[in-house]
């Protein structure tokens, strides 16, 4: 049996639930009679750094085949304590990314990059005078750039929300918050990553 990871942050950690985004693409899986496990180890609040500290124990000592990365919200967060600085700036950030692309390369598994759904906290001002969800899609064209250097497989989650129409309407869980998704928008981003997911499947 092949093994699929999903790793990264709360987005990919709510979505182990049995409505989750990760669980629906475990049952779809199963119903095309695929052998394939799927395993969750995402971790909500990790930035890439925080991934890179974890990804030997997590990931690679499992030898994956697949492994689907998910991260950036938190990287271009501000610091609680210093609201002048974010987590893990653009350089370090695509540095890390990079890193995990080649360390999961490096036992023969396939990483396969998610360009995260934009972000509607246009309350939130980063450091750099913009709104939290321009700072999101900064750090999506950097992910969007590595799938491109390295030809690997993605999805871009942020070009398929603004398609289907729905980015407001699914970006509520459990209250409004602007980044976290309901069961629809758990539903779609399931909807958008098995098209690209399944040919990499059989």
């Amino acid at each position: 049996m092949k093994s699929l990871f999903l790793f990264g942050d709360s987005i990919t950690s709510r979505g182990n639930r049995t409505e989750g985004w990760g669980g629906i693409i475990d049952r779809k899986i199963r119903d095309a009679g695929l052998d394939w496990q799927v395993f969750n180890v995402g971790i909500g609040g990790n930035t890439t750094t925080m991934g890179l500290a974890r990804i030997e124990s997590s990931v690679l000592s499992c030898k994956p085949d697949i492994v689907i990365i998910e991260f950036g919200f938190n990287d271009c967060a501000h610091l609680a304590a210093d609201n002048t600085k974010v987590r893990v700036d653009p350089v370090l950030y695509e540095t890390n990314m990079n890193l995990i692309c080649e360390k999961i390369s490096a036992v023969k598994g396939l990483p396969f990059l998610i360009i995260n759904h934009a972000a509607e906290r246009d309350w939130i001002i980063m450091p750099n005078g913009k709104p939290y969800r321009e700072s999101v899609k900064d750090y999506n064209r950097i992910v969007r750039k590595i799938a491109k250097e390295r030809n690997l497989p993605s999805c871009d989650m942020e070009k398929y929300f603004l398609e289907s129409g729905q980015s407001l309407a699914v970006l509520n869980n459990p209250k409004p918050d602007g980044l976290h998704l309901s069961l629809a928008g758990e539903k779609l981003y399931a909807e958008g990553l098995w098209p690209e997911l399944i040919k990499l499947l059989k």
